[in-house]
């Protein structure tokens, strides 16, 4: 879904797909909704950085403070933005580096990430064929 567009920052991308797809806060909020808040924080402590204009932005620890302090909490929008940028760091990570930067408990930190996306690819998806859960939670059109 990212790599179809032609952004020469993939972070860029990652930010304008999630405002595409979710542009509601609500929408966000349901996609966090399905993650458990100790996944959230798990990739929060993992002190994982992104580049960001010749500079390494701190994302994971720009993550926990927002965890941490819920007045700081904008949107929900804001916080599924920061998660996906953390992981978006682990796969660089693991893809460029060899996971030289992925912390000690990587495998925790992967798992963590497969949760958060689960949760926001099956949201999306959800919502792009206009499915919706009934009262039993059934997915209907």
């Amino acid at each position: 879904m990212l790599y179809g567009k032609p952004h020469r920052r993939e972070q860029r991308a990652i930010e304008e797909f999630i405002a595409e797809a979710f542009p509601t806060d609500l929408e966000a909020k349901a996609v966090l909704d399905w993650v458990d808040p100790p996944i959230l924080e798990k990739l929060a402590n993992s002190s994982l950085t992104v580049p960001r204009k010749k500079v390494e932005y701190r994302v994971a620890d720009e993550l926990q403070r927002v965890l941490g302090d819920p007045s700081r909490i904008q949107s929900h929008t804001d916080i599924l933005r920061l998660a996906c940028l953390v992981i978006y760091a682990v796969r660089c990570d693991i893809v460029h580096a060899g996971g030289s930067a992925v912390p000690h408990d990587a495998l925790q930190l992967i798992w963590s990430s497969r949760d958060v996306l689960k949760a926001f690819l099956m949201r999306h998806l959800q919502s792009r064929l206009g499915l919706h859960p009934d009262a039993t939670g059934t997915f209907i059109q």
